[in-house]
């Protein structure tokens, strides 16, 4: 699956936690997980909710098993930017998808192996899960569901944000006038993405790693041919200014681990599931 591809499903579970379960856009974008991070806060809202016998806010259903995706933050997987920095501070941002973190009922548990995401993929109801929080954090929920939150942004958002986006098309031509590869390449993919899509936020944040990493490699090929031998893997950007950019500001490939500090995690007894974050 190509990075574009994976922006795209980003985006699209992202604005569906948003709009369809009531999640809280800012939470959203300020922890950043990763696309199987939201996969798993999905199918992990959807097994809250049946813990309650209840639905989302807008009542859909999924076809079973779902896409449940997996908790931790893995570097194969996905994300457009880094956390923001409250985020990264956060000494339980580990543990996501937390309440906080998203807005949404979840029910504060975790798999201990991938082979127990079933439960979470056919939205079993877990024990040890408090129904008297996850209705208090549903009803949470479909108020702002109710409010009609949209994802990125409220209302009249397009507008901005393609005004940003042609700033940062205009910003990209000027500091690329004598590179026309590059320039070759951001027109190429912004032709394929169409004109909404290449507006977007999250494909601005795809666009600006590919522009990074053509000239990582050119400046890799650079350096070995004057070196006549192996250079380094990823010699570092050429342009400072990429370096500086900061959240919400997309980012480069394989970002560092979060800095917050993490919880240590005790098997729990047979037959029950780690608990996330605070202890019960």
């Amino acid at each position: 699956m190509s990075n574009l591809d994976d922006a795209r499903q980003w985006h699209e579970m992202t604005q569906h936690l948003v709009e369809a379960h009531g999640a809280d856009s800012g939470a959203m974008i300020a922890y950043a997980p990763t696309l199987e991070q939201l996969k798993f806060a999905h199918a992990d809202t959807h097994v809250a909710l049946a813990n309650i016998g209840a639905l989302p806010p807008d009542r859909h259903t999924h076809p079973l098993p779902l896409d449940a995706g997996w908790y931790e933050e893995r570097e194969s997987s996905y994300r457009p930017f880094l956390p923001s920095a409250s985020a990264r501070d956060d000494p339980f941002a580990w543990g996501f998808p937390m309440p906080y973190q998203t807005g949404l009922p979840q029910t504060d548990l975790c798999p201990l192996t991938e082979a127990d995401l079933a439960d979470w993929a056919a939205v079993r109801p877990l024990p040890d899960v408090s129904a008297d929080g996850i209705k208090g954090r549903a009803a949470i929920a479909a108020a702002r569901w109710l409010a009609r939150a949209s994802f990125p942004g409220a209302p009249g958002g397009e507008l901005v944000m393609r005004a940003r986006a042609d700033a940062q098309y205009a910003e990209w031509h000027r500091h690329y006038r004598d590179r026309p590869e590059i320039l070759e390449e951001i027109e190429r993919l912004r032709a394929e993405a169409g004109d909404l899509h290449a507006a977007h936020p999250i494909f601005l944040g795809f666009l600006e790693r590919r522009i990074a990493e053509k000239l990582r490699g050119q400046q890799g090929a650079r350096l070995q041919a004057g070196a006549g031998g192996p250079g380094p893997a990823a010699a570092a950007p050429e342009a400072p200014w990429l370096a500086g950019i900061s959240f919400p500001g997309p980012v480069q490939p394989s970002p560092p681990p979060l800095s917050g500090r993490k919880t240590s995690r005790t098997p729990p007894p047979p037959g029950q599931r780690a608990t996330r974050g605070w202890r019960r």
